[in-house]
């Protein structure tokens, strides 16, 4: 790949410094929504090429059958998928994030369902906030479809991954988090395909140039 199809390390570590100030504004948001803190991990970025894009997801993203994943798509300049996960079985410890206590194993009869719409409002605010950061500080704007439910199964990552160019990199950002003192822990990962590359080349640069 030609060097000026890639991002060099300089502007990955950027990019990985705007992830970092963009999620840590989303889960403040997050945190107003459900009065609890998020705690957060070191943010990476890097660029993985789509043919192996489907093994990186589910090795970095500790994807299976019983993960849960909520996935939004985003248009402009700046233009990808972001999927935030959650990899193991939710259903009590999601809902039990909209109380100040864990609902009984009797109740969960009652609130089966819930969960996926809880997972989508959170993956809602998270991923919106994220991305919303991210171009407002490279200077642009960003339209969304509407976020999706899915699991870690092979079928929805196929269908996911089939929206990326072969063969062309991916550009991946990623951020673990958990709930503070809830057994509740995720990942949002932020993938932009490669037809963005060149903006995010010359936005990178202006975006450094500003504080010179």
């Amino acid at each position: 790949m030609k060097s000026e199809n890639i991002l060099n390390v300089t502007e990955l570590l950027i990019l990985q410094e705007l992830m970092n100030i963009a999620f840590g504004s989303a889960s403040a948001d997050l945190e107003e929504v459900l009065d609890i803190s998020i705690d957060l991990k070191v943010p990476a970025a890097e660029m993985v090429p789509v043919t192996k894009l489907k093994k990186y997801i589910q090795e970095s993203m500790a994807l299976t059958n019983k993960s849960s994943m909520v996935e939004e798509k985003f248009w402009g300049d700046f233009n990808g998928s972001a999927i935030l996960v959650f990899p193991v079985e939710i259903q009590k410890n999601i809902i039990s994030l909209l109380s100040a206590h864990d609902y009984p194993a009797t109740d969960m009869e009652h609130i089966e369902g819930m969960d996926s719409g809880v997972l989508l409002e959170i993956g809602n605010i998270l991923i919106g906030a994220c991305i919303g950061k991210i171009s407002e500080l490279l200077n642009t704007v960003v339209t969304y479809s509407p976020p999706s439910i899915g699991s870690g199964s092979s079928s929805d990552l196929d269908f996911f991954i089939d929206k990326f160019e072969q063969p062309s990199s991916a550009i991946i950002l990623k951020m673990e988090f958990s709930f503070h003192q809830k057994h509740l822990n995720g990942k949002i990962m932020i993938i932009t395909s490669y037809n963005s590359i060149n903006w995010l080349k010359k936005s990178l640069k202006l975006f450094m140039e500003s504080y010179e």
